[in-house]
C-alpha cells in the first residue's frame, strides 16, 4: 500500500500514502505543478516508481498533471478519479446533491451513481473578497476595520453560524458572545464578528441554500429530483464551522420540507477517505495507466468517476475521535475533527 500516493490538488493541497488515516497538507505558494510535486516529495520521498491516485475537481487540468508525473517524476502508474465520486463514496451513497464548502470555492453538484451530472461552482466566503472588493468588509457597521485575513482568522478560531441571526445580535450587545482572538495586529475581543461574516453563506440569491435549490429544481432531470432532495451531502473544510449543518438544514426546509442533509462528523476528510477506499479496491489496478501505456499513447483526459463493484461503506463504530469504516474489501480507521 505504501507505493500508492494520493494527490488532491487545491488550497490546501492534500497528499499522502493511501494507508494514512488523514492527509498531509500544504498551501501552495505557486501555481507551478512541478513545484507542488517537489513539495510533496519533501515529505514522501521520490515519486519515482510510485502509483499515483489523483483526485481532482473539474477546474484542474488532469492531462497536464499526468504529463508532469510521468515525464518529470517517472511514476509507475497513474489513475484519476473525480472529487465528487471520492467524496460521496464514504457516506454509503453513490447519488445525491454534493455540497462542497472548501476554502477556495463552494460547489454544488448533482451526482448520480458516482457521476457528476451538473456542476455549479461559485466563490466561497474566502473568495468573495477577491471577486467583490470586500463586499462584507464594506457592510461591516462596527468601529473596527478588518482585512480578509482577519476575517478568516476570526472564522477559523472562534467563528460560528447563527441559527437565529437577530437573537445572536441581541446577545452580542449584552456581551454574551465575547471571545478573544489574536490577529496580526494583536489580541482583540470580538462578539458580533464571530457570526456576522459567516452569514455570507446564507444571504441572498447567491446563498448556498438558494444554489442547492436552483441546482435541483432547474439543472437536474425531473426523475432524479426526489433522490437529490433527500440526499444533500455536505462536505468540505468550511462545512465544519459550528452550526453550519444545522443552519443549512433549517434554511433548506423553508424551501422544501422534503430536504434531508447528510453531514457526517468526518466530512472535512470525505475525499481522502473515499480515495483510501478506491486504493484498496481489488479493481483499482484496472483503472490505472502504466508508464508503458503512457509511452505508447501519451496523456489523455481519461477520468474515472466510478468503480462498478465497490460497495458503499458502512459505519461500524464511532468512538471518541476514531471512525471505523468497513465494506467487502477494506477496513480503515480515521481520525476526524469534531464539529
Amino acid at each position: 500500500m505504501n507505493k500508492i500516493v494520493v494527490l488532491i490538488p487545491g488550497n490546501p493541497f492534500r497528499f499522502g500514502f493511501a494507508d494514512e488515516k488523514i492527509p498531509r497538507t500544504f498551501n501552495p505558494e505557486s501555481s507551478s505543478i512541478e513545484e507542488q510535486f517537489e513539495r510533496v516529495e519533501q515529505d514522501l520521498g521520490p515519486l519515482r516508481d510510485k502509483t499515483i491516485l489523483f483526485v481532482f475537481n473539474s477546474c484542474y487540468n488532469c492531462r497536464e498533471y499526468e504529463t508532469q508525473l510521468f515525464e518529470r517524476f517517472e511514476i509507475a502508474s497513474f489513475a484519476s478519479f473525480g472529487l465528487q465520486y471520492a467524496s460521496v463514496l464514504p457516506t454509503g451513497r453513490l447519488s445525491g446533491t454534493l455540497v462542497d464548502i472548501a476554502h477556495d470555492y463552494t460547489s454544488v453538484y448533482s451526482v448520480y451513481t458516482g457521476y457528476p451530472s451538473m456542476n455549479y461552482g461559485y466563490p466561497s466566503i474566502s473568495n468573495l473578497f477577491k471577486h467583490d472588493e470586500g463586499q462584507y468588509i464594506k457592510k461591516w457597521d462596527g468601529d473596527a476595520t478588518y482585512t480578509k485575513e482577519d476575517i478568516e482568522i476570526i472564522r477559523d478560531k472562534c467563528g460560528y453560524v447563527a441559527l437565529d441571526y437577530e437573537e445572536q445580535v441581541n446577545k452580542s450587545k449584552l456581551g454574551q458572545c465575547d471571545a478573544q482572538v489574536t490577529l496580526t495586529r494583536g489580541t482583540i475581543t470580538v462578539a458580533k464578528e464571530r457570526f456576522y461574516f459567516t452569514e455570507a453563506f446564507f444571504e441572498g440569491e447567491q446563498s448556498i441554500p438558494a444554489r442547492i435549490h436552483y441546482t435541483i429544481t432547474q439543472q437536474t432531470d425531473v426523475e432524479l429530483r426526489p433522490l437529490m432532495t433527500e440526499n444533500v451531502i455536505l462536505v468540505g473544510e468550511l462545512s465544519m464551522i459550528p452550526q453550519f449543518a444545522e443552519r443549512l438544514k433549517a434554511e433548506l426546509t423553508k424551501l422544501d420540507s422534503e430536504y434531508k442533509v447528510i453531514a457526517e462528523p468526518w466530512r472535512n476528510h470525505s475525499a481522502w477517505v473515499g480515495a483510501t477506499i478506491i486504493a484498496k479496491s481489488e479493481e483499482f489496478v484496472n483503472f490505472s495507466k502504466t508508464m508503458e501505456e503512457y509511452e505508447e499513447s501519451g496523456p489523455s483526459n481519461r477520468v474515472n468517476y466510478a468503480i462498478p463493484n465497490i460497495a458503499p461503506v458502512e459505519i461500524m463504530s464511532l468512538e471518541d475521535d476514531t471512525l471505523t469504516l468497513t465494506n467487502s474489501f477494506q477496513d480503515v480507521s480515521i481520525k476526524y475533527h469534531k464539529p
